[in-house]
């Protein structure tokens, strides 16, 4: 694979000293790019969280001008993924990580939770970067992990989820419902902006509001002035890069829900 074009990247997001266990040897074609994930262990057993300790999300999709990258993240049977081929989680919802992280970071996500709490039986696993989020696998920029981890679940496990685990869920499908809406909100509001019926000076308090919820916003604040320097073009785009992040978060904790059982 073509570790190396990738590294640099991988090597900036991780600025900290951690041993890992290697991954097990690809069999994909040589030329496939190989996912920048580290996870903290590679073998899990019954109740566990599949956790990326440290990762890099890649370029290429990026409507941010370099600000953010987001990026769907399934995890899938091993030696499964084709070119050109369907992705499918084995949760049935992929994990959408966004980063403002230098390198594309990202740190300590929950990508799958093992049986009886969640959905992730015996196996061994690849981890994909869907870095389109087309739901389709593209050798030429997408990326995967083949190997990455294995799951042993003993027959005779009792069917009695961890509560902890379980608490996961019930806290992603809360910030899924505040999340999924945002989207429309965020586009109403610029709108309302552009057309004046929401005075100009009021927008930096509405700035605030978003800052507490979206990272993304304080790269463009920083810039300088932005909620008053610039045109109806460019304020529709710093407010629909918003809603685009919102639905990112959304899409973040619904695989996040999706991944546990009822």
């Amino acid at each position: 694979m073509r570790f190396a074009a990738r590294f640099a990247a991988a090597a900036t997001a991780v600025a900290i000293t951690v041993s890992f266990t290697a991954p097990a040897a690809a069999s994909y074609p040589p030329e496939w790019y190989e996912a920048q994930f580290w996870l903290t262990k590679n073998g899990y057993g019954p109740n566990e969280a599949v956790t990326v300790q440290v990762g890099s999300l890649q370029p290429g999709c990026d409507p941010f001008s370099g600000i953010v990258r987001i990026s769907d993240v399934y995890v899938v049977p091993t030696g499964t993924v084709t070119a050109a081929g369907d992705l499918y989680d084995v949760s049935g919802e992929p994990n959408t990580f966004s980063s403002v992280n230098a390198g594309g970071g990202i740190f300590d996500e929950i990508i799958a939770i093992t049986k009886p709490s969640g959905t992730l039986g015996s196996g061994t696993y690849d981890i994909v970067e869907d870095v389109c989020q087309n739901g389709h696998f593209d050798p030429a920029i997408d990326t995967v992990l083949e190997g990455a981890f294995t799951v042993t679940i003993p027959s005779a496990i009792p069917a009695i989820p961890d509560p902890a685990l379980q608490a996961i869920k019930t806290q992603a499908q809360a910030q899924w419902e505040l999340w999924r809406t945002a989207p429309t909100y965020l586009r109403l509001l610029g709108a309302a902006v552009i057309i004046g019926t929401l005075p100009t000076d009021a927008l930096d308090l509405v700035q605030e509001i978003v800052i507490s919820g979206i990272t993304f916003l304080m790269a463009c604040v920083s810039v300088g002035d932005c909620q008053y320097n610039v045109g109806p073009l460019e304020t529709w785009a710093i407010f629909n890069q918003m809603a685009m992040v919102s639905a990112a978060q959304a899409s973040h904790y619904k695989g996040l829900a999706a991944d546990p059982p009822s």
